[in-house]
């Protein structure tokens, strides 16, 4: 299985394909403003290979309460989620997105681009740290990924709640 395919460098950075093994899928990634894979890319490919099974629990926990929190306030009956797990049924996981450079300051980010079912216009940030830390869950922001961590619970973070 190749990690990375289809990749393009366009004028934003590089575009591509990768596999994520726990979605038993490819993705569509991009690389803000790069020209090669670099070593701080290829960290996060990686990384995208042994994803943490507590780190993907976390996410659909928070990925659970999102589509719970939007069924109850627009008063939906679907989708029925029996269970957290279930979650993966519903969401589309359609986009990795890796920002422009390590910078040395700051642990590595990356930022997967997800959409559910119960809401067919609006986009879903999941922002991870140092590949094992979930630092947002929420709605589509597209903000430099260190600025997710500022977001909090009341403010639309279910990554906190």
């Amino acid at each position: 299985m190749e990690l990375l395919k289809e990749i393009r460098i366009n004028e934003t950075g590089i575009d591509g394909k990768v596999w994520v093994p726990f979605l038993e899928k490819y993705i569509d990634i991009s690389m803000e403003k790069a020209t090669v894979v670099n070593e701080y890319h290829q960290k996060i490919i990686n990384s995208l290979q042994t994803f943490p099974q507590n780190l993907q629990i976390l996410i659909q926990e928070s990925l659970f309460k999102m589509c719970e929190g939007y069924k109850h306030a627009c008063g939906l009956l679907n989708p029925q989620v029996e269970n957290e797990a279930d979650i993966w049924k519903e969401v589309n996981v359609f986009e990795i997105r890796l920002e422009k450079e390590f910078n040395k300051e700051y642990y590595p980010y990356f930022v997967m681009g997800v959409s559910g079912s119960w809401d067919d216009e609006s986009m879903i940030e999941v922002v991870i740290e140092d590949f094992s830390k979930l630092i947002y869950v929420g709605k589509f922001l597209c903000y430099p990924a260190i600025s997710y961590s500022k977001i909090t619970a009341n403010q639309g973070n279910y990554a906190l709640r």
